[in-house]
């Protein structure tokens, strides 16, 4: 077989030491290598915590404490190890017993080193097969989840804004001279924020629609950090001018980082977006951006409403995502920033959130520089 590293991990549970030297030596001998040998159920449970095993050979009775069968079911459990019972009973009491935990084998002693070798063999096969199975399974449930939230959005995130910008623009189409100017002014400005924010939530959905469905490749390419900040969050500035939110950018010059371009753009944009939703009129934000050794750090900070910490630890689930109104009333859906974790994950980097509820909230975003090749 392969190099030691490689080999295939087996623990012994055997309460006869010498039956469980010999069984541990027969192993040796056809390939395998041993993690240990314990005489209890207990024992055995200690060495799957320091070491864990790709097989386990159970022996039923095991003297004092949990017999093999009690130990297995805790195995189960915690540890997902794929048990066979290697035991000198076979009485149907016994045997039913040991069925309700689902073994991958059932040999009885004295055992034929070829079948226990066979038996180990399709055990780790099934298990494998069965991992893989329970793996596909959640990520089904979790783009069913993902599917069931886009569509609420679509409903009621999407669809609200747009029942404003109807409703004003048939006043003022229908006005006929009835509102002052400056009323009119406030109503178009309504318009003009909405349509904004709207269009924003519609670019986060097509992004991350294309995500989950297709995929999305990164085009890693040379960038000026700086330069590309400045461009970004251009178009954003006018919106944090209009709620007389001060934006201070403290953004090392010349950082060059070999990334994707559109998924930065993306992560800076719902970043300082999210901010200015959530930031009082006549409030701060600070936007930093620092070389480090493996490529970028960002964080944008703002002084406003801020995270409860049961929200906190759920800020970039799809499935715990929550609507949120901002401070003049802006509709928010959390999509922007689990788009910003979609994005920092295929980047290979990572996203931190700190925050005091009142008092603002912090969101950090390291970005190495990609190998080219």
């Amino acid at each position: 077989m392969a190099d030691k590293e490689n080999k295939i991990k087996i623990l012994v549970v055997e309460d006869e030491l010498l039956v469980a030297e010999d069984i541990s030596m027969r192993l040796r001998t056809i390939g395998y290598d041993i993690t240990g040998t314990a005489p209890t159920g207990e024992e055995a449970l200690k060495i799957c915590e320091k070491n864990l095993p790709d097989v386990i050979l159970m022996d039923i009775m095991l003297g004092e404490g949990m017999d093999g069968i009690e130990t297995q079911k805790i195995i189960k459990e915690k540890f997902n190890v794929p048990v066979i019972y290697l035991t000198s009973y076979s009485d149907p009491v016994t045997v039913s017993r040991a069925k309700t935990t689902e073994p991958y084998g059932y040999i009885i002693k004295p055992f034929d080193e070829r079948e226990l070798h066979t038996t180990i063999e399709m055990a780790l096969h099934k298990h494998k097969i069965e991992t893989a199975l329970r793996n596909r399974e959640k990520e089904l449930s979790e783009l069913n989840i993902a599917k069931d939230k886009l569509f609420s959005i679509i409903a009621h995130d999407l669809k609200n804004p747009f029942l404003g910008i109807l409703g004003f623009t048939e006043v003022l189409a229908n006005s006929s001279g009835k509102y002052s100017e400056a009323e009119r002014n406030k109503m178009i400005r309504f318009i003009n924020n909405s349509a904004h924010n709207t269009y924003r939530l519609i670019e986060n959905l097509l992004e991350w629609s294309r995500i989950q469905i297709s995929g999305i490749k990164v085009v890693p390419a040379e960038i000026i950090a700086d330069e590309l900040i400045s461009d970004t969050i251009e178009t954003l500035l006018e919106s944090a001018y209009q709620k007389n939110i001060s934006v201070s950018l403290n953004v090392e010059q010349q950082i060059e980082i070999f990334s994707d371009e559109d998924m930065l753009k993306t992560i800076i944009r719902n970043l300082l977006s999210n901010a200015i939703k959530f930031t009082h009129k006549g409030g701060n934000i600070t936007l930093d951006a620092v070389k480090t050794e493996k490529g970028l750090k960002i964080s944008v900070q703002d002084n406003g409403l801020g995270i409860p910490e049961n929200k906190l630890k759920n800020l970039f689930k799809i499935d715990k995502a929550a609507s949120a109104t901002g401070t003049e009333g802006e509709k928010g859906t959390g999509l922007g920033l689990i788009l910003c974790k979609e994005f920092t994950d295929k980047l290979q980097g990572k996203i931190t959130a700190e925050s005091i509820v009142k008092k603002g909230t912090k969101i950090t975003v390291e970005i190495p520089s990609l190998k080219k090749d």
